[in-house]
């Protein structure tokens, strides 16, 4: 594989399409991904918003940010955004399309392949159960003939749309999500965000980063927790830091309220840079019913951080392969005390599990080794669509 720090200006240019840049696991990785390659190529990557800019764009300084004002609602699509997305490729004299969400290959298909872009699209988590209705199968494998390559962040989701969409398996290819880090956190620092969230000096803080909806499982946990901080009453004060918003969090509180652990749980919000709270934690966990591969679970071990998650998508191969931590049994709550009582007062297995993960995912899910591997994509679909567009 050709090292991306090879590759020179002038090369180029790249475009991807998301439904908005709210909050997200998707739509960070794509500023991320965005950022990486304009450090690399300068103003080579460009980011285009369907509906609306949303909160990640403010003060982005990755790279250049466009919307199309989609109105999605229109029927069967809003063809002036088409035409409008049509327009920007060519403005901006885009090689090749990048789109992340369904709606956003829809679009990128009717945009790019008329002007003879070819494009590309990452599936980020499973087909929902929206998406595996008949009018949205039909949909979807009408999507694949016009579609040059799909990529899964998953072997479990390589499969998934393989089998949903009718996408031969080869069409279909598998990268994995990498992560870097480059903030340095002090301990100084670290008590300053323990004080300004009220988390007692001495307590042991079991944590997350992500969206705070249905999937990522946490109301299945809260009771676990309050089961916990029962258990280890007078022995080790216990506090849960969950970083992220998102639709549930007004029912998570409400249940933390009920179970009488309200003072014990903090809702940090979103945060633009996660790196000093995932430095806060003792035990990172995640409870989710599904994942693909979670950049969030990455970032932990990537720290150091010892973690606790459920068997879901990458994660059981992942935590087997790093021996990085410890694995939960999916939608069944009522055994996770017993692995979770053992971490917390086993610290030799927390260091143990920290160290391995850490140095697995430096060696394995680097930011640089993602980039690359989309890189050499990209370059094999404008090679077969038209050699010209590369300049090296």
């Amino acid at each position: 594989m050709e090292p991306f720090h090879s590759l020179s200006s002038p090369t180029f240019p790249a475009a991807h399409l998301v439904i908005s840049l709210e909050n997200g696991g998707l739509e960070n990785l794509v500023m991320r991904w965005t950022a990486y390659r304009n450090r690399h190529l300068r103003n080579s990557t460009h980011i285009i918003c369907l509906d609306r800019p949303g909160a990640l764009a403010h003060g982005f300084q990755g790279g250049s940010i466009h919307c199309v004002n989609a109105k999605r609602s229109k029927f069967p699509w809003d063809r002036q955004a088409v035409k409008r997305l049509s327009r920007l490729l060519l403005d901006l004299n885009i090689a090749v399309i990048h789109s992340h969400d369904t709606a956003a290959n829809q679009y990128a298909v009717l945009a790019a392949h008329p002007i003879n872009i070819p494009n590309l699209h990452t599936q980020h988590g499973k087909i929902s159960l929206g998406d595996k209705g008949i009018k949205s199968i039909i949909r979807n494998r009408i999507l694949s003939r016009f579609t040059g390559q799909y990529v899964a962040v998953s072997e479990e989701i390589t499969r998934d749309i393989s089998r949903t969409h009718g996408i031969p398996l080869e069409k279909v290819e598998f990268i994995a999500n990498g992560v870097e880090n480059k903030v340095s956190v002090s301990e100084e620092q670290i008590q300053q965000l323990r004080q300004n969230y009220n988390i007692p000096r001495k307590a042991f803080i079991l944590g997350s980063v992500g969206r705070l909806e249905s999937v990522k499982g946490w109301d299945m946990f809260l009771p676990v927790f309050a089961q916990l901080t029962r258990e280890c009453v007078n022995k080790k004060p216990l506090h849960l830091l969950l970083v992220g918003d998102g639709s549930e969090q007004k029912h998570l509180r409400n249940m933390a309220e009920q179970l009488n652990i309200a003072d014990k749980v903090t809702f940090a919000g979103f945060q633009k840079n996660c790196i000093p709270f995932f430095r806060m934690m003792d035990l990172f966990v995640m409870p989710s019913r599904s994942e693909g591969l979670s950049v969030s679970l990455l970032e932990a071990m990537l720290v150091g951080c010892p973690v606790a998650v459920t068997a879901v998508g990458e994660h059981t191969k992942l935590l087997e392969t790093s021996c990085g931590g410890e694995l939960l049994t999916p939608n069944k709550p009522e055994s996770w005390p017993g692995i979770l009582l053992d971490l917390l007062y086993n610290d030799e297995k927390r260091i143990l599990h920290a160290k391995n993960g850490q140095t697995h995912i430096e060696t394995n899910f680097t930011l640089k080794r993602t980039v690359q591997a989309y890189e050499d994509l990209y370059r094999d679909l404008i090679e077969t669509f038209n050699p010209t567009h590369i300049r090296v």
